[in-house]
């Protein structure tokens, strides 16, 4: 008897188990189904009016509109990124509090204290929305017109040349101090506090080269005031079709890309996700927003949540290796 009730007893609860799972899967397909019902949150841990709160702006205005729901662009700036990422990872798995960053999101793990999170682990990653590539500008009083002839001239002159960056820890920090390396040439970092004050000292000559993205670099190619050696990425950006890519001149390490990513906390029901990329993947298909995205000197993508997932795999660990064979410190 004892036995039985034993076996009645288990089988009583694989039931319940059972049920019990069924109801979990029901639930969320039917809040796949219903979403969103209500406003939507985009965090961006950046401060208002650069890249990638611009972006999310573009972003944020289609989808609303897409979805029928309020989108609230939520700009919470603070520890290069940290302070919003942890909000957002800390936030319920609902769909309703989504992360709007750059590709810092994966290299602050190894630029010093790593964060209160695992990027790879506790985020669900649902577009890759567009690329962007940094670019190596000079003054145009540098008496050098190809990166070669630069090399040469940084080598014939060790520590004559500072190169400036938008600040410590950023992808333009890395990416100079990887061609220091790669090229065996000597020149003093000179960090500066965001993009607009480090493209004004170059353009005034207070910095003679520095590395920028493609589009804040922009005006200042096409107006003359700069020019460009190279730029990172495997392809060359369509609109500076005459600047080669580092790959094509010889220098290895400088083939990523920075990125404008859309994501939702760890384990948001995969429906929701998909609903979403699918929408992003849309917008930036939008020939209004691809010009908004061209003058902007981003590249649209759009892609799935699988296909982003696999390249921010790909890319962490060749992130963190450029970034302790450099001995670059966001501090």
């Amino acid at each position: 008897m004892k036995a039985k009730l034993k076996l009645f007893a288990v089988a009583a609860a694989g039931l319940v188990t059972g049920f019990s799972a069924a109801a979990a899967s029901a639930q969320p397909a039917s809040e796949a189904s219903t979403y969103p019902s209500r406003a939507i949150r985009m965090i961006v841990p950046y401060p208002p009016g650069g890249g990638a709160d611009n972006v999310a702006r573009v972003i944020a205005s289609k989808l609303s509109a897409n979805l029928k729901q309020t989108i609230v662009v939520d700009n919470r700036a603070g520890a290069s990124g940290v302070i919003g990422t942890a909000a957002v990872v800390n936030a319920p798995n609902d769909g309703y509090t989504l992360l709007f960053t750059v590709s810092s999101l994966i290299q602050s793990a190894a630029l010093g204290t790593p964060p209160p999170y695992n990027a790879l682990k506790d985020l669900s990653p649902i577009s890759e929305v567009a690329q962007t590539n940094f670019v190596l500008l000079a003054n145009t009083s540098v008496p050098a017109n190809t990166l070669k002839a630069f090399i040469e001239l940084a080598k014939a002159n060790p520590g004559k040349f500072n190169n400036g960056s938008f600040g410590n820890g950023t992808s333009a920090h890395l990416f100079g101090e990887v061609l220091k390396t790669m090229a065996g040439i000597d020149m003093t970092h000179v960090p500066y506090k965001g993009t607009a004050p480090m493209m004004l000292a170059l353009a005034g000559g207070q910095i003679p080269v520095g590395f920028s993205d493609v589009g804040a670099a922009r005006s200042f190619l096409y107006s003359g005031k700069l020019k460009a050696f190279a730029a990172t990425g495997t392809t060359r950006f369509p609109i500076l079709p005459d600047v080669p890519t580092f790959q094509e001149l010889g220098i290895e390490g400088m083939d990523l890309n920075g990125w404008y990513g859309l994501f939702a906390p760890a384990n948001t029901n995969p429906e929701i996700v998909r609903k979403l990329s699918r929408e992003v993947a849309g917008i930036v298909r939008l020939p209004e927003v691809a010009a908004t995205f061209n003058n902007a000197g981003i590249k649209a993508v759009g892609g799935t949540p699988e296909a982003f997932a696999a390249s921010l795999q790909q890319d962490e660990p060749r992130w963190t290796q450029l970034i302790r064979q450099t001995g670059v410190t966001a501090n």
